[in-house]
């Protein structure tokens, strides 16, 4: 009887000491994982350094909240780094893709890269940073939130100082506007891809079509760049470089150059409607623009002023407008090139039908919004046009989801849902880059 009760003891003994010894592994093995997770968060490179050196206060009423920074681009070279956005968010950015300016954009691009990647652990984030000589971009969004991070130069020349912007895309879509085409369309040119059709072939060589836009800035946006005209071709350079990679992300074979930049002598903003009306039809208080048009062959031209709330754009015509605090961003900038590119919002957003029956933005709630849509509930920011060849990555089930709908000649015009920029831009960028 004893020998059965010692027995039964030592087996329980042996059962505790398994069950401690399972626990003590376990924790053991727990603690070595995160201490080896919180080494790999502390060796994460820091990318934003606070500046002491301020740059150019933001004027552009999304703008929450902005800090100036100045940049550790040895960060970019890790796969991961850290990024201090504001006292209350500091996340861990993982490295997804790296590649060349020129290889996304073309030969045309200069020096400089893309670097893509995500929020770790933040499923459906998106952070792009564009880097070139000059100066820094990003932007970096967080899934189910209309705030954006954006970074850009801020105009402070060998001290590289940019500024970090928290911004709020729900007030953009709140002031934003356009005005009517100045023009009639041209013909569709020819060799050139329908909706729905293969991808764009001239004479065996893809189809690119360069489209030189004239910068027109105004004194007081002068005053508000420190009087430095080096720091303002930057920031618009930063847009045509965000619009490049928006194409590009699109499969949209377009590309936008800046021809020259140009300030307005004397000219003193008044509201953003007027303003675009005086500077599309040569009125008499800037009828110099055309004559820049013509000696710098402009086929688009972007006024940017002091003080307005957003961005205005003749659809399918060459004017646009902007606040001159949003240059840097790419998103404003890019968002009224596409309206003169020929495209509107989304079919369910205010006013803005495109200039074809397929030229609407489009978005999914719940998941993704392109540049050109207004409005979307619980979406990701993205940097691309509607195009139902490209895809988005995923929904809860994994399931790539196509960003927009193709044209179909056989549904009646009150059914159809069609969202197709790309198509209109391919359609229509040949004619835009030709007029000069």
């Amino acid at each position: 009887m004893y020998k059965t009760i010692r027995l039964k003891v030592q087996l329980l003994v042996l059962l505790a000491l398994g069950c401690l010894s399972l626990l003590i592994g376990s924790q053991g093995v727990g603690a070595v994982s995160t201490t080896n997770e919180k080494e790999s968060i502390e060796a994460a490179p820091t990318l934003l350094i606070q500046s002491q050196t301020q740059g150019i206060e933001p004027t552009w009423r999304a703008v929450v909240r902005h800090r100036f920074v100045t940049i550790n681009r040895s960060a970019l070279e890790a796969d991961r780094f850290s990024a201090a956005l504001f006292d209350d968010y500091t996340p861990q950015i993982v490295k997804d893709s790296r590649r060349s300016l020129v290889e996304a954009i073309g030969p045309g691009a200069g020096p400089g890269f893309i670097w893509k990647g995500h929020i770790d652990r933040v499923p459906g984030s998106s952070v792009t940073v564009i880097v070139n000589p000059r100066a820094v971009t990003a932007m970096i969004q967080v899934p189910h939130s209309n705030h954006v991070y954006e970074l850009m130069y801020a105009g402070n020349g060998e001290n590289e100082v940019h500024v970090l912007y928290d911004v709020d895309r729900g007030l953009v879509q709140q002031s934003h506007g356009q005005g009517g085409s100045n023009q009639e369309l041209p013909e569709t040119p020819k060799n050139y891809a329908k909706p729905g059709g293969e991808a764009l072939d001239c004479l065996d060589e893809p189809c690119t079509s360069i489209i030189d836009v004239l910068g027109v800035y105004t004194p007081r946006v002068y005053g508000q760049f420190g009087r430095n005209e080096d720091a303002i071709r930057n920031a618009w350079s930063m847009a045509i470089d965000w619009s490049n990679i928006a194409h590009y992300n699109s499969e949209i074979n377009v590309r936008l150059q800046l021809a020259h930049i140009y300030k307005t002598p004397g000219y003193v903003e008044t509201n953003i409607n007027q303003d675009l009306n005086r500077i599309a039809y040569h009125d008499t208080y800037m009828e110099e623009v055309f004559q820049m048009q013509q000696l710098y062959h402009a086929d688009l031209t972007q006024l940017a002023g002091f003080g307005y709330w957003a961005g205005k754009a003749q659809i399918g015509g060459e004017f646009s407008i902007v606040d001159a605090g949003s240059l840097a961003d790419g998103y404003l900038p890019t968002h009224e090139w596409g309206h003169n590119e020929g495209c509107g919002h989304a079919r369910n957003d205010p006013i803005a039908a495109g200039i074809r029956p397929w030229a609407w933005g489009y978005y999914r709630d719940g998941y993704f919004t392109d540049i050109m849509s207004q409005g979307c509930n619980g979406c990701v920011g993205t940097q691309n046009f509607s195009n139902p060849l490209v895809t988005w990555c995923c929904d809860a089930q994994g399931n790539h989801l196509p960003m927009g709908i193709a044209y179909d000649p056989t549904i009646p015009p009150s059914q159809d849902q069609s969202a197709d920029c790309a198509a209109t831009f391919k359609e229509y960028g040949p004619a835009i880059a030709a007029r000069r």
